[in-house]
């Protein structure tokens, strides 16, 4: 299950979490983690924040000079066999456009695996300020000091705060 920190928004996956640098270590979330924010607080993290993974993808992606585009809709994704490639039909501010791709990785956010979602037991049974999901604002600094419980795994986890409990 992932975790929660008061200091940071919330987290999304143990820091042992791997695999972008592509066999070259100075591109790795520890390496990039541990020089940007320094080893002691590499040390101090169980979980990778959100909001921290997102600034180690910007980085990475400037680093890397890779050419990316938000806020981008893909309408179709078509394997094209003759060029050995996927062709992905987008619409990016209002123009279609054709792109063509070796690898697609979809990384599509909790919006696109269902969205927000708040079991019912916890909807019927709690006042609404008394629970949040990762997908709300949340002042964690309020939580300080206090026992709180986290349900879920992954991205997606509901808090339970002490003042319902």
């Amino acid at each position: 299950m992932a975790g929660l920190c008061a200091e940071c928004n919330a987290a999304i996956a143990q820091k042992i979490t791997g695999g972008l640098e592509w066999g070259i270590p100075n591109l790795s979330f520890r390496r990039w983690c541990a020089a940007r924010y320094g080893d002691d607080y590499w040390q101090r993290i169980k979980y990778i924040p959100r909001l921290l993974w997102a600034e180690y993808l910007d980085w990475y992606g400037k680093v890397l000079d890779l050419p990316i585009q938000n806020d981008t809709d893909i309408q179709d994704i078509v394997w094209n066999e003759k060029e050995q490639c996927f062709w992905l039909h987008a619409c990016y501010q209002g123009l279609v456009s054709l792109y063509k791709a070796r690898f697609v990785v979809l990384a599509t956010g909790m919006e696109c695996a269902g969205g927000k979602n708040i079991p019912s037991i916890i909807q019927e049974n709690l006042p609404s300020h008394c629970y949040h999901h990762t997908m709300d604002a949340i002042d964690f600094s309020a939580f300080a000091g206090q026992r709180i419980m986290v349900i879920g795994g992954w991205g997606e986890l509901l808090l339970i705060t002490p003042c319902c409990c």
